[in-house]
């Protein structure tokens, strides 16, 4: 554009122009009207003499974790969030803020299909839906083939609704949270009977990111690139089958985390409860750099009450965690001499490292060490062989993805050994599995598909130190496949690769992102 001034002065020649209307934030960014304080639980700081939107919206991308800012022009001031802002703290603004939001990354199309009551009830409020507009801050679909839209109405009893307009609350609903960002975060739905609200199980809100016209379009899809479930979705649908949520496990978590907690409150966290393995192991080792030192403890889970030292060492494993890496930089160097860098634990017939400091090897990484071999158990030979076939399989990678497991974890009897291997480390109190002994003396490659499905149970174990959101999840993992009347039927066929949220390969942010845990 060529600006000028009202007497006809040339202001700028070449003005671009990515503000169209009136909307105050980057073309990257939703607009929240209100006013976001420094007090929000998300802040991550603010910045003063910032000249203008741009150099905020940098700042923001430059922060790995900011999801929103707030800035003002007239008071040149940036402050940061970590979460996406849709219920800003105050509704009316202060001054010029503006609070910009990034894109919640809703599903383009949805399909709401149910074999229940809706069916019944309901049936013009299914189908297929589009994205189309935004309302209190969320995104807003539209029927494909009808009038109807899906909004969040924010509404105590109501959360997104399925109406033929913004003034009405619809015949088909979800109970949400306030913080509900996208209809597929929350997954119970209500349809209206003519008297009363009914909780329909069968419902399905599935994701159909490939647009398709129709339902058989869809499923010609899903069988050449895969279900569009997520596997945030696939684990709801197999809780729901069972009549069952995240909650119940939370609340046994934390009666375990409770029950393994030491008396006097002052100590929790601040020391592990596992013993040491007192006994000189001999081992063979999977990198010379990483040998045990001659000052340094090798600590073994316990046979009795297992789940809850594990639960207790996830604690304490967070809390030296955050004394180390509090603090930007050079900043925490001196914590850093204080504390330990990692925490060697021995599982079966493996040692590994639970690593504690930030760096390019990892963030809470853990590494097989050390194979022990002992009188009744692995010799070194065999020892020597699945070191070797890890390092092959390794490469010059610092440790395995998840996708790489499915390279030598391929079968049912596989999968069973990954199960066996996560209810060693997590063994149920109400009805404990008896895990049997997968290595074997004359088979080499089953003695390291064995070890394989140790170090991704393992790999799990360090997913809920990093987010403890997700000891919950593998706790109902285990008790669906426990459940014989489940580990052979529906989703469970699969792999727990292919249902557990943080398995999806990629960082720990994005794949906490997508899947967006709530109970």
């Amino acid at each position: 554009f060529t600006i000028y001034s009202p007497t006809g002065e040339l202001i700028h020649d070449d003005f671009k122009n990515n503000r169209f209307g009136c909307n105050p934030c980057p073309n990257t960014y939703h607009y929240v009207p209100g006013y976001t304080s420094s007090e929000d639980c998300s802040h991550l700081g603010t910045s003063s003499s910032v000249p203008n939107v741009d150099v905020c919206e940098a700042r923001c991308f430059d922060t790995k974790s900011c999801k929103s800012f707030a800035y003002s022009y007239k008071d040149q001031t940036c402050k940061l969030f970590s979460k996406i802002i849709v219920d800003p703290t105050y509704s009316s603004n202060y001054w010029d803020y503006a609070t910009c939001s990034k894109d919640a990354g809703c599903c383009e199309y949805i399909i709401l299909s149910s074999t229940g009551g809706t069916a019944q009830f309901q049936s013009n409020r299914l189908g297929k839906f589009v994205q189309s507009g935004r309302y209190n801050n969320r995104i807003v679909y539209k029927q494909t083939e009808g009038s109807k839209i899906l909004f969040y109405s924010g509404y105590s009893d109501y959360g997104w609704v399925v109406a033929s307009g913004f003034d009405s609350l619809g015949g088909l609903r979800i109970v949400s949270s306030s913080g509900s960002l996208c209809p597929d975060d929350d997954s119970i739905w209500e349809y209206y009977s003519g008297g009363n609200w009914v909780r329909d199980d069968t419902l399905i809100l599935d994701c159909d990111e490939h647009g398709a016209k129709d339902q058989n379009d869809r499923f010609r899809m899903d069988s050449i690139q895969g279900p569009p479930l997520t596997k945030k979705q696939k684990l709801t649908k197999l809780l729901v089958e069972e009549n069952s949520n995240l909650r119940q496990y939370q609340k046994y978590a934390m009666r375990l985390l409770a029950k393994s907690s030491p008396t006097q409150t002052d100590e929790l966290f601040q020391k592990t409860m596992l013993k040491r393995v007192d006994t000189k192991l001999e081992i063979e080792l999977f990198d010379l750099c990483k040998q045990p030192k001659e000052d340094e403890n090798i600590y073994e889970l316990p046979t009795n009450e297992r789940i809850e030292h594990a639960i207790y060492e996830i604690g304490y494993l967070m809390m030296q965690y955050g004394k180390i890496n509090n603090g930007e930089n050079g900043e925490n160097d001196e914590k850093k001499k204080l504390y330990k860098h990692r925490q060697l634990i021995n599982v079966g017939y493996f040692v590994y490292e639970i690593l504690l400091v930030r760096g390019k090897v990892g963030n809470l990484y853990d590494n097989p060490i050390a194979c022990i071999y002992k009188k009744g158990g692995l010799n070194q030979g065999q020892c020597k062989h699945i070191v070797d076939e890890y390092q092959n399989l390794k490469g010059k990678t610092d440790g395995l993805p998840y996708k790489t497991y499915s390279k030598k974890l391929t079968t049912d009897n596989d999968k069973k050994m990954i199960y066996d291997a996560m209810n060693n480390i997590f063994p149920s109190e109400v009805n404990p599995q008896e895990v049997p002994n997968h290595y074997d003396d004359s088979n080499n490659d089953k003695n390291f598909k064995a070890f394989l499905s140790e170090k991704l149970a393992i790999a799990f174990f360090c997913e809920t130190i990093r987010n403890i959101d997700m000891l919950p999840v593998t706790l109902a993992l285990l008790h669906l496949w426990n459940d014989k009347k489940n580990s052979n039927s529906g989703l469970l066929k699969g792999f727990p690769t292919d249902i557990h949220p943080m398995a999806g390969g990629g960082t720990f942010f994005n794949n906490q992102l997508n899947y967006r845990l709530k109970y």
